[in-house]
């Protein structure tokens, strides 16, 4: 179940976009362009028209798009009936619903899985006055 533990950030790739490199938020983050990278996040939507490659960090994740890496989830990986997924799964939970496609290693662990912690931004220090 899509909860934001944080209460409200979401941030979103379009789909005309595309974006290389590494994320990470504290909250939701929805793909439905291209993405190619690390994502650190609380939850991750793929949406259907989504190509995303690379390693995910989340602790959940639902699927309805093309993803292609590996998935560390410490809750929960839904995959909908347009979603596919090819590489490794580790998680707690998983469902597939009929249509939607997994390739690949599932590892569902019985003891309890960490999110890795999205790095939280340094505060800012003020800067020392200027000696004349």
């Amino acid at each position: 179940m899509l909860t934001n533990k944080d209460n409200g950030y979401i941030s979103i790739v379009a789909a005309d976009c595309s974006f290389f490199g590494n994320f990470s938020s504290n909250g939701i983050l929805r793909i439905d362009g291209n993405l190619e990278g690390k994502v650190i996040c609380d939850w991750l939507i793929i949406g259907e028209s989504a190509k995303v490659k690379g390693e995910f960090h989340v602790r959940g994740i639902t699927v309805s798009g093309i993803l292609t890496g590996n998935i560390h989830a410490s809750e929960l990986v839904e995959i909908t009936e347009f979603g596919n997924i090819s590489g490794e799964i580790k998680t707690k939970h998983m469902s597939i619903e009929d249509g939607g496609t997994f390739e690949g290693l599932s590892i569902m662990p019985d003891e309890p899985m960490e999110l890795l912690e999205s790095p939280r931004p340094a505060k800012k220090e003020k800067a020392a006055p200027l000696s004349k």
